[in-house]
Order: C-alpha cells, then sequence, then structure tokens
C-alpha cells in the first residue's frame, strides 16, 4: 500500500513510524480510527503523509474484519472446487 508511487528507500526509512502509527498492523485497531485519528497520521513526520494511502489502510482493516466475520476467519479452510460448496 504505501510502496505505490513512492520508492522503496522512502518506505523503508519510514517503516518504523508507519508499523507504529497502525498499531503494529493489529486490524481491529486500526479499523477504529477516526477522522481525527488520520488527521494526527497525516500530520506525523514519522509516517508517509499521504491522506489517501492513510485512509486505504483504515478501509482495509475494516473490510478485513467484515470478511473475517462473514467466513469464519481467515484460518478456516475455504473450498476450492464448486464441488466442496
Amino acid at each position: 500500500m504505501f510502496q505505490a508511487g513512492i520508492s522503496w528507500r522512502g518506505v523503508d526509512a519510514k517503516w518504523e513510524g508507519i508499523r507504529r502509527a497502525f498499531s503494529d498492523f493489529d486490524p481491529a485497531q486500526v479499523a477504529r480510527f477516526g477522522p481525527d485519528d488520520v488527521d494526527k497520521l497525516v500530520a506525523d513526520e514519522a509516517m508517509i503523509r499521504s491522506r489517501p494511502k492513510i485512509e486505504a489502510v483504515v478501509d482495509n482493516a475494516q473490510t478485513l474484519l467484515e470478511l473475517d466475520a462473514e467466513h469464519g476467519g481467515f484460518t478456516t479452510p475455504q473450498p476450492t472446487t464448486t464441488a466442496q460448496l
């Protein structure tokens, strides 16, 4: 997500700030981020301060949790053929 359109060196240099800002990539915590949280991240110099990228991470965390709830988690084997449905 953050590497698109940015040099890998730039992402690597900010990675610890990104990890910290997104609560060690805990989707349950990130999904609860609201507009004020996004505003804080946009202002954080330890981050890549792209509002669309930050908002996408929050949206992705929300979608991940919705899919997890709908399909019983990501560790549950899913059908791979129509015969298994």
